[in-house]
């Protein structure tokens, strides 16, 4: 008793002295925190915390546990407040922020109390007390508010539970086991170690005629088993069935009582745990105030308007940055090469320990004594020795090309962008820069010894590893010495420009240095706190501790006594569940209350075509023109894209998330069917009408025989059976059928075989061909799964204001289908599309398809030139409080940013609801939900189209216009020359030409092939590591207790499965890599175009300064297909590996499961480097030839630009103009570009 009284005044001790230091900062609110924790030490006080889902029922248990029915039934109404319950006088207990608490002794009525925990702002908590209630003393529930409550709420929830509790009680609907939510809650708890219960509620909803309450409650340990989470018990329980015998209410009332009986010495290892969170929070909390105090630092700023400011900051930055690089450019590319050459070199690793195996053994065979085998011992010694000698030079050449090469060329091209050197014989030898190490080199440095010992070997390895990082020293820095030559010729440029620019901004300068010292204070103030925490600064004495209690207690009397008058006052009741208002919807931004406009507001469409006749009108005024044919061709043929232009938008999303009805909404109209079956879904493309093709007819593109084999092999497979022909493949679906039962129905392979065995007979004379179908044909191939399963493609001519703004709307598979085409196809319409609208349901956000497709968008996303993705979570109409609403959007958006998917344009919103609010507006009803949600998605889409697509492309067409208006001043100035100035004119004009026409014949692509060739060996390189990061989670989806059990099935076969599923996973996640590499590949050669351009340009205005030319825009290319990486592996190769499976007690419970992982992985190691090594070769080829072609092409479009260009200039020396009509034309066109 003694000792546990010493560690409790130790513990007083340290939160005291935290304390002061909280409260001499002015941090009061983490320093209330800091006295809750410190009064519930010294009071001893047990606290069990119940937290959950607002439709879990918390508020009910409690009321049930405390025999009263204190709480209303549903959860209080979002707030950064708690309810403790505890026993003890009669009343309630209102505390604040910034006044003393206010007391309301029983009777009181608890509606009113309510509107305290609504205020956030000022209330701080509620106590509600009462010697009636069923609890042990010193024992209190702290009821906090649901997690799927706004943003505060949730932080207020895990906070409250995480700082005060000594064990949680975590609430669940029986409905809603298994949510993210819940699993993510838990971890955290756990992870925080406290005691956690979960408690499974609602049970009286089981309906034991579906599932076994055993299975069920099997599922439940086994689900949070996948996700790592094992609570310190499970609960089963109901408020409503109390005779249910599975009911566990009274067992959770027996062990509150036997927790707070025993309590008192258990849970207080916690208490110092959130004294840490507190403290982080008060770091936080500090370097926030500091910002706040050094304001007047920025003061010479803040006077400016806050563009001119941030103008001017980056403008004086970008000077003085300039200015430095200028006086001492040479010697700092040198110091910056010279200091990253270190940094490479010293990361280097290339003498792992399997290298230096590999030396070992070289070195044992160089040895004079070496012998292999008595027979034919010469021959086998020297083989043996050859064989040593090439495995060790072999690793360690890939170490060095790796560890070394690699990186050296990647500083040595940035390095000439950094000195501005466009060099091409530099270029290339930067990308030739080589490390050589061959056999003669390693036998160069042995010496003699008699016996190979393990230090010898290290020896012998670690000056071989120092002999070639010098040699890759003297390499670059021989390069680096080239850079500097080529350098000195180029330092003196606008220093004395750059000097009159700084005169007028010097002052700001100062306001720039602040940062730095706010992060030191900072970090001196943890280290204090560090040093309290770790009772080596002096901590606050017994006395402080009496002194600062006794202030409490006495502020605890300072309290404002109010008696309720209300009728109902003795006898608090439930609350019915309150209305939300539609305020609640502020935390969901897109779901303003903003008319709907509709597409009718769009003017996109009209945008184009008015831009597209002012296209052609510049070309007629041009046409007769000499020199302006290459403009004429280059407005025409704009003119007539944009008169054509559509715009392709994709819609993605897992089968139930409700894509089709959404399409619906985006069009007004039920077109599509709203429940397609899974397995045998189409791409669905809706666009508008032409003279071919009328309004409300599709044509439907059935599979091929050999498309259809293919999809029905991949059903058959689950089933271990194939099939040559479709006629086999239709006798053993029929087979398959006939065997299963009524409870394989569901199964996603026997379900399309099914489909099929139907479809097949009817539809096999039409397989191939494309059939037009009427609108009631469309939906029976889109729904009905035995035409569905046959069908390619469907276009969908419907015309409604979507469609006739130029958009096609493309209904994809959903990202679970079975179907091996659409993973090729949907990346197709992720790279191509304008518009990428994936759609995720409100209950259930994210499966494992969805996550494996928003992983590949996060892959590919920044190499789009602009953000062309929208996130919709449907069906937000389910929601029943907007608290829950805003906990659901939340966790969407973390999900996003760790799919790598940043700052998404993610929209809430229900399609039934925007449906009907579109067909007739003001239909929309919900119990706080203003509209449908369709409003702002669409505000915002239409903008983006509009916009940012739109005028894209309008901004590429007044590109054209203005470099045709520049030509032709260009032209009048040169006519009205006089014909002296004319005849030199022609002069300058005819070296000019010459000199340009060099300029292009001596353009070489060799530098950019090698830089592409690096770019994807880096690219497919590091892609392998990514995929296996992930092998773990691979493997635990794959085996898992959900599917390796003790069942009475063939575990053997099951086994098998589980292999095959994670090698397909795993080869599936490699062949999206390879897809993400092309893209990035194909993005890269357009980069180096782009390059190529404007340095061919910048050249050749060097020559003449007016000179503009058309941008060349690369061909569209379809990417290259990739097959799943381990395809062509058997799963008899794996014998060893599944033999370390025994059962599955011992497989999950001991070592066996992170033996087989890690065997796994080294087996799939080799496999999967020669996949990406074969698939980047085979990428670097297709995009080495498209480079090729590119540049090609460039030059040529160069070529015949620039010779019409100058052909324009000499008619106007040699030759008397019309220059009435070349002003006139120029006016034409000003005036176009002024509209």
């Amino acid at each position: 008793m003694i000792q546990e009284t010493v560690k409790q005044q130790s513990k007083l001790g340290i939160l005291t002295a935290m304390y002061e230091k909280f409260q001499s900062a002015g941090d009061t609110g983490n320093a209330d925190k800091l006295k809750q924790l410190i009064m519930k030490v010294n009071n001893e006080e047990f606290i069990i915390a119940f937290c959950g889902h607002f439709s879990a029922g918390k508020s009910s248990m409690i009321n049930f546990l405390l025999d009263e029915q204190v709480l209303p039934s549903s959860p209080i109404p979002t707030s950064a407040n708690t309810v403790k319950v505890q026993k003890g006088e009669d009343y309630a207990k209102v505390f604040y922020h910034n006044q003393p608490p206010v007391l309301f002794p029983a009777p009181y009525d608890f509606k009113e109390v309510k509107k305290f925990a609504k205020d956030g702002d000022s209330v701080s908590a509620i106590t509600i007390s009462s010697k009636h209630f069923s609890l042990p003393d010193s024992c209190a529930i702290m009821d906090t508010p649901g997690i799927d409550s706004t943003d505060d709420a949730h932080r207020v929830s895990t906070e409250s539970a995480l700082h005060l509790a000594d064990v949680v009680f975590y609430v669940m609907d029986y409905n809603h086991v298994q949510s993210e939510v819940n699993f993510l809650f838990t971890k955290e708890l756990l992870e925080a170690e406290k005691p956690t219960y979960l408690i499974i509620n609602m049970i009286d909803k089981h309906d034991e005629s579906e599932l076994s309450f055993q299975d069920f409650k099997l599922s439940v340990s086994e689900a949070f088993a996948n996700w790592n989470v094992y609570p310190d018990g499970i609960f089963y329980t109901s408020v409503r069935d109390l005779n249910n015998k599975e009911n566990e209410i009274e067992e959770v009332r027996k062990f509150i009582y036997e927790m707070a009986d025993r309590g008192h010495s258990d849970g207080k290892d916690a208490i110092m745990q959130s004294a840490k969170a507190l403290v982080e929070r008060h770091l936080v909390w500090l370097k926030e105030q500091y910002e706040e105090e050094h304001a007047n630092d920025f003061e010479v700023l803040s006077e400016l308007p806050f563009e001119e400011r941030t103008h001017l900051t980056h403008q004086v930055d970008s000077l003085m940055k300039e200015k430095n690089s200028l006086n001492g450019r040479i010697q700092a590319i040198k110091v910056q090469y010279s200091e990253a050459l270190e940094t490479i070199l010293k990361s280097a690793y290339i003498m792992p320990a399997s290298t230096r195996d590999l030396g070992k053994a070289f070195l044992e065979s160089a040895q004079p004594d070496f012998k292999m085998g008595l027979l034919f011992a010469k021959k086998k010694t020297e083989a043996q020795r050859e064989e040593r000698i090439r495995a060790f030079l072999a690793d360690l050449q890939e170490k060095v090309k790796t560890q070394l090469e690699w990186h050296l060329k990647e500083l040595a091209v940035k390095t000439l962008t950094k000195a501005e050197v466009h060099d091409s014989a530099l270029e290339g030898t930067a990308q030739a820069l080589q490390i050589e190490v061959t056999e003669a080199y390693i036998k160069d440095s042995l010496k003699p010894q008699v016996d190979i010992t393990g230090e010898y070997v290290l020896n012998y390895t670690n000056d071989l590893a120092t002999a070639i990082k010098k040699k890759a020293r003297d390499v670059s820095e021989g390069f680096l010495n080239q850079i500097a030559s080529v350098m000195e010729g180029i330092v003196e440029v606008q220093s004395q420009s750059i000097d009159k620019e700084l005169e007028g901004f010097a002052e700001f300068a100062e306001a720039l240095k602040v940062t730095a010292a706010i992060n030191a204070e900072i970090e001196a103030q943890s280290e204090r706190l560090e040093a309290i925490a770790n009772q080596t600064a002096t901590l606050a004495t017994d006395q402080d501790i009496e002194n600062l209690l006794s202030q409490w207690n006495d502020e605890e009397k300072n309290i404002t006594v109010k008696i309720m008058k209300t009728a109902e006052a003795s006898t608090p009741k439930p609350i019915k569940d309150p209305v939300v208002s539609q305020q609640g919807l502020q935390g969901a931004a897109p779901l303003t209350a903003v008319p709907f406009q509709g597409a009718t507001d769009l003017r996109g469409k009209e945008k184009l075509m008015e831009t597209a006749t002012s296209l052609q009108q510049a070309a007629e005024l041009i046409q007769p023109l000499r020199g302006f044919q290459s403009l004429h061709k280059e407005l025409t043929d704009k003119a007539n894209r944009l008169e054509k232009q559509t715009f392709t938008v994709a819609l993605f999303g897992a089968f139930s998330a409700g894509k089709s009805s959404f399409a619906n909404a985006l069009m007004g109209e039920s077109v599509l069917p709203v429940s397609p079956n899974p397995t045998t879904a189409a791409i669905n493309k809706i666009m508008a009408s032409d003279a071919d093709h009328p309004h409300g007819t599709a044509t439907v593109k059935l599979k091929t025989e050999a498309m259809l084999l293919e999809d029905v092999s991949l059903a058959l497979a689950a089933f271990d059976k194939s099939a040559k022909t479709l006629e086999e493949a239709l006798q053993l679906a029929g087979q398959i059928i006939a065997k299963a039962g009524e409870v394989d129905k569901g199964k996603t392979h026997l379900s399309f075989l099914r489909a099929f065995h139907q479809g097949m007979p009817e539809h096999k004379a039409d397989l191939g061909n494309v059939v037009t179908v009427d609108l009631d044909g469309f939906k029976r191939f889109a729904a009905e799964e035995s035409k569905s399963c046959l069908v390619d493609l469907i276009e969908l001519r419907y015309d409604c204001e979507m469609t006739k703004q130029g958009m096609v709307l493309v209904d994809t598979p959903g990202a679970d289908s079975i179907n091996a085409r659409h993973t090729g196809a949907a990346f197709e319409y992720i790279k191509n599309s304008d518009a990428i609208l994936f759609v995720t349901y409100y209950n259930h956000p994210f499966s494992r398809a969805d996550r494996e497709f928003l992983i590949q968008l996060g892959r590919v996303k920044d190499s789009f030139a602009m953000d062309k993705m929208f996130f919709i979570v449907n069906a937000v109409d389910l929601a029943q409080t907007t608290d829950e609403l805003d906990e659901v959007m939340e966790y969407v958006t973390d999900q996003l940013n760790g799919f790598g998917i940043r700052f998404p344009k993610l929209f809430p919103l229900t399609s039934k609801g925007a449906l009907s609010e579109k067909q007739t507006p003001g239909s929309f009803k919900h119990s706080f939900l203003p509209n449908s949600g369709i409003s702002e998605f669409q505000k915002q889409f239409d903008f983006f189209i509009e916009n940012d697509l739109t005028g894209l492309a309008i901004e590429s067409a007044q590109a054209a216009v203005k470099r045709t208006e520049e030509l032709l001043r260009d032209v009048i100035a040169a006519s009205k020359q006089d014909e002296k100035t004319k005849r030199k004119a022609l002069e300058t004009l005819s070296v000019e030409a010459q000199a340009i026409t060099e300029i292009l014949s001596v353009m070489k692509g060799d530098a950019e092939k090698q830089r592409l060739k690096k770019e994807i060996d880096e690219l497919t390189f590091y892609s392998k590591q990514r995929v296996f990061f992930r092998f773990n989670d691979f493997f635990k989806e794959s085996f898992n207790p959900a599917v390796l059990k003790e069942d009475g099935g063939d575990l053997k076969m099951v086994l098998k499965q589980a292999l095959i599923n994670l090698l397909d996973a795993l080869g599936f996640d490699l062949a999206q890599e390879m897809r993400a590499t092309a893209l990035r590949s194909e993005m890269f050669v357009n980069k180096l175009l782009n390059e190529k351009q404007n340095g061919l340009l910048q050249q050749m205005q060097k020559v003449r300064k007016t000179l503009s030319l058309q941008p060349y825009e690369p061909n569209e290319r379809e990417s290259p297909e990739f097959t799943g990486a381990f395809v062509q592996l058997d799963t008899a190769e794996f014998k060893k590996e599944l033999a370390l499976f025994k059962n599955p007690k011992s497989f999950f419970e001991k070592n066996e499961k992170v033996k087989m992982s890690e065997g796994l992985q080294k087996r799939l190691d080799e496999p999967a480097l020669t996949y990406v090594k074969e698939q980047g070769e085979r990428i670097f080829a297709m995009y080495d030839q498209v480079l090729d072609q590119e540049l090609l092409a460039i030059q040529n479009e160069f070529k015949k630009e620039i010779a019409d260009i100058f052909a324009g200039l000499r008619a106007a020396l040699e030759e008397k103009v019309d220059l009435p009509y070349y002003e006139n034309a120029v006016l034409q066109l000003a005036n176009m570009q002024s509209k």
